[in-house]
């Protein structure tokens, strides 16, 4: 709700997690001291 009310993320209707922009959101929890990681992974190589 923070980054909608900010204006970092808008937009009307439906929307999924994908469709917004992640950096205000990692920012966020880089400032609340939240730990997170990525993990690339190439189409068609699974992750083990």
């Amino acid at each position: 709700m923070e980054l909608l009310a900010e204006g970092a993320w808008h937009g009307t209707g439906v929307h999924t997690a994908e469709s917004f922009d992640p950096d205000p959101y990692l920012a966020i929890l880089d400032r609340d001291g939240i730990y997170y990681s990525t993990v690339e992974i190439e189409p068609g190589h699974a992750f083990a």
